[in-house]
């Protein structure tokens, strides 16, 4: 009877322990440590800032076409081992396979990247036009470039006459 008393008692204990260490872990959880100065921050729980900057770590490697190497804007298609694919190689491509594992791949069925297309549409990119330097969503980006951006290249107004001039 003792030897079963013993364990009750310190499964007792450790519930409590455990229980007094989710506690201090709770206390301490609206506190950072800097790794260069080893000072505790608060941490701001309303920051509006947070979402994009977890955003900002996504790798965009993994969401490159493995044919161009370019990111999609359109469609995100993936072959049945995730490889990824733009809209524009997918249906490119001679015999329906993967170019990088050979997975046969339906071409009157492609699979769409759902997840990648989100990652993709809410990441902040920066406008490529040199002086605009604004950060728009990468859904938007192509809006932003054709019809927003004041430092967009404009034609000549004497194009119409041959003029290949862009400013």
């Amino acid at each position: 009877n003792i030897f079963l008393l013993r364990p009750t008692i310190s499964l007792r204990r450790m519930s409590q322990q455990r229980g007094n260490r989710s506690r201090k872990r709770n206390a301490t959880s609206d506190t950072k440590t800097d790794s260069n100065k080893n000072k505790k921050q608060k941490v701001d729980h309303n920051d509006n800032q947070a979402v994009p900057t977890a955003l900002q770590l996504v790798d965009l490697t993994e969401y490159h076409c493995c044919v161009c190497k370019e990111l999609s804007a359109g469609q995100i298609l993936q072959c049945s081992n995730g490889c990824i694919l733009c809209e524009a190689c997918y249906h490119n491509l001679s015999p329906c396979k993967c170019p990088l594992c050979r997975v046969t791949m339906s071409r009157s069925q492609p699979i769409r990247c759902r997840i990648a297309e989100r990652t993709l549409a809410l990441r902040l990119m920066k406008c490529k036009y040199d002086g605009c330097g604004k950060q728009v969503a990468f859904g938007d980006m192509k809006q932003h470039e054709t019809e927003e951006c004041l430092f967009k290249p404009v034609p000549c107004k004497y194009a119409d006459l041959g003029c290949q001039w862009m400013g």
